[in-house]
């Protein structure tokens, strides 16, 4: 299975599986996740055999892009299930965290502002805090519990040769059909229309 966060665990064998590459400082990947996610697609489709998974996506030309993954992945770590509802909040606070309203920020506070939208997820402080700890080691360059998980994901979206975000793929094929711009009744004709042909 590759490494995307689901919303929930499947309840039944997938026959669609669709794959949502986002980058959470990305206002096209937030119209993309929000119409899917508070746009009631992904409980629409719960009890169906559809799997919709998301992939993060760091763009390093956003600054602070890498930390936000980096938090999103320790929740994910650490609470799979707080996954969504965090990166709802992410996406809700995404102007807090662009290049000019981070400028002067360091690492301990842009990172503490994301822990504190986890902890509004339901994750708990400490182990947020203690997963995303700079580790040091003998270089000072080890990262921290969540770098592994940081490099997957990166790895995975580039063999896949995803650049653009949002990027998604329904049974491994790329749908370029699919915009930031789509709303709940385009989403629902491809999953719809993908069920039918299973």
């Amino acid at each position: 299975m590759p490494p995307g966060a689901a919303a929930a665990p499947a309840l039944i064998a997938p026959k669609v599986v669709v794959e949502v590459f986002l980058d959470l400082n990305c206002p096209p990947s937030r119209r993309c996740f929000k119409t899917l996610y508070e746009g009631g697609i992904i409980e629409a489709y719960k009890d169906k055999p559809v799997q919709i998974l998301f992939h993060n996506v760091i763009q390093p030309w956003h600054a602070v892009g890498a930390w936000m993954h980096e938090a999103a992945l320790a929740v994910k770590d650490l609470q799979p299930s707080a996954f969504y509802p965090y990166a709802n909040k992410v996406f809700d606070a995404m102007e807090r965290f662009s290049d000019v309203n981070t400028e002067e920020m360091t690492r301990k506070e842009v990172m503490a502002a994301l822990i504190a939208l986890g902890v509004e997820a339901g994750v708990p402080r400490p182990a947020l805090e203690e997963r995303l700890a700079l580790q040091g080691g003998s270089s000072g360059n080890k990262g921290t519990a969540t770098t592994q998980a940081v490099k997957w994901a990166c790895k995975y979206h580039r063999r896949r040769g995803v650049h653009v975000t949002p990027t998604v793929f329904v049974n491994g094929l790329e749908a370029s059909e699919v915009s930031s711009a789509w709303g709940v009744e385009e989403w629902k004709g491809l999953l719809d229309e993908c069920l039918e042909a299973r």
